[in-house]
């Protein structure tokens, strides 16, 4: 078990940079919720900079295969002190790495394949109906891990396995990653819960490591 955890915090150490990729990535296209909103904008983008959107989807991906052993990690640092709260984060946290899952395919592989399209017409409503499905499975990654993040820094929090600083860190990453499946439309709150979300995967591994050091 201590083998588990300790390479669970590598996996989140690697999940942290993965996601920071994935921000600089996204970044670096020029894409704003404005953009994004208004097919006639966001096609030349996405015909544009289809490269970043590939590498978008596979930094997402990773983030999100990462991420599933830290989860376990974690979980394992927290169910001998909190037992309940440990298993409900893990569900919540697996719940919503599905939805990043399905959120980083969408932008991989859908998004450069309406790139191809060189007829507006067919590419603007084919456009709108992959947005739609990928607010959706980011509504549901945000959600689930917001939910799950959220209990695992009150356990950690409670239970003292691990830095209580960095169990507010994660209760904060939580509670803006549920915000941000409330009201999407929000920059600074989808700033924050990616940042936060960094840090708290970044730091958490190190933590993990640290703690069966």
């Amino acid at each position: 078990m201590d083998r588990v955890q300790h390479n669970g915090g590598t996996f989140g150490i690697l999940a942290g940079v993965a996601l920071a990729l994935l921000f600089i990535t996204f970044a670096s296209t020029g894409a704003t919720p404005d953009i994004l909103g208004d097919p006639a904008r966001a096609l030349p983008v996405l015909r544009e900079k289809v490269m970043q959107w590939k590498l978008i989807g596979l930094f997402g991906a990773l983030t999100v295969g990462f991420g599933l052993p830290f989860t376990v990690g974690v979980y394992l640092r927290t169910r001998t002190g909190a037992p309940t709260r440990a298993v409900t984060a893990l569900l919540l946290v697996l719940v919503g790495l599905v939805g990043h899952a399905l959120g980083s395919l969408v932008v991989g592989a859908a998004f450069p394949a309406i790139a191809a399209v060189s007829d507006q017409a067919v590419a603007a409503p084919a456009y709108v109906a992959v947005v739609a499905s990928s607010v959706v499975a980011d509504a549901l990654g945000n959600g689930f891990t917001g939910a799950g993040f959220l209990v695992f820094g009150w356990a950690i929090i409670s239970t003292g396995v691990l830095s209580a600083l960095l169990g507010w860190v994660f209760a904060a990453a939580g509670i803006l990653g549920l915000l941000g499946a409330a009201v999407p439309e929000l920059q600074i709150v989808f700033l924050g819960n990616i940042l936060l979300t960094i840090v708290s995967l970044i730091w958490g591994g190190v933590a993990l490591r640290r703690a069966l050091a």
